[in-house]
């Protein structure tokens, strides 16, 4: 009987693409339930803090706990690109959307997937102090460097976070409880927690711009969509009532 030889020409390539996007999406699944197991370990030794400050106990004793935490480094998720090399050729960039055409990519995009559920948890209703909130923050970073493509709520829990350790930070300079060499937030931020300055800042604006939009939260797009699209669509939606409805 002969033998059919199996070559990579054979293989279409959208075929391909599919079996990637889909590999990557059972990937980030398996990985989520570990980051949801550090998130509640977390938020277990949050609510230990906090008990203890209820019971009287000393915040130096609570700071030094706190800064005795072990770090959590969670391993980097790598992910494949599809790409069509047939068509990777330099072409003419594509014509300017419309507004109206960007609300409708966004529509199009609002399909469920499990990939979506958040693992990253929103701040909840108290104050943090900076120690806790540069902890949050690093162990984000390592979560946000393998979902960050897929899953934009948590995204937005991290702009949440940033934002109050931006207040925390300033505070903490005004009183003189921080000695760090500048006044800059995203230098510190690159530094002490391992989030570059560029992401940080776009984190903060997406919270800033769609905190109004909440089911914007649920779209399947990924967050580099929202870099280039995101002070648009904002724009747009807070100037057009009946657009944003759908939205709110």
């Amino acid at each position: 009987m002969a033998s059919t030889r199996f070559t990579v020409q054979n293989i279409d390539h959208l075929y391909i693409d599919s079996a990637i996007q889909n590999m990557n999406q059972q990937t980030v699944k398996g990985f989520n339930h570990l980051y949801q197991h550090i998130e509640e370990w977390r938020s277990y030794g949050q609510g230990l803090i906090e008990m203890m400050r209820m019971r009287g106990v000393e915040e130096e004793v609570i700071t030094n706990i706190v800064s005795r935490t072990p770090k959590i480094v969670l391993p980097v998720l790598p992910q494949m690109t599809p790409i069509n090399e047939g068509e990777a050729k330099k072409r003419k960039p594509p014509a300017r959307k419309t507004d109206c055409e960007l609300i409708q990519e966004m529509a199009d995009a609002m399909t469920y997937c499990e990939a979506n559920t958040p693992t990253i948890g929103q701040p909840m209703n108290q104050e943090y102090d900076l120690p806790t909130l540069q902890q949050v923050l690093t162990t984000a970073a390592k979560s946000l460097s393998c979902i960050e493509r897929y899953q934009l709520i948590n995204i937005y829990n991290v702009g949440q976070w940033l934002l109050l350790a931006r207040e925390a930070f300033h505070s903490a300079k005004e009183a003189g409880r921080l000695v760090y060499r500048s006044n800059n937030f995203v230098e510190w931020v690159e530094e002490r927690c391992a989030i570059k300055k560029t992401k940080a800042y776009d984190y903060m604006c997406f919270v800033e711009r769609f905190a109004n939009f909440p089911k914007v939260l649920n779209c399947q797009l990924p967050f580099e969509w929202f870099r280039t699209n995101g002070k648009r669509v904002a724009v747009y939606l807070q100037a057009n009532a009946q657009a944003a409805a759908a939205w709110l």
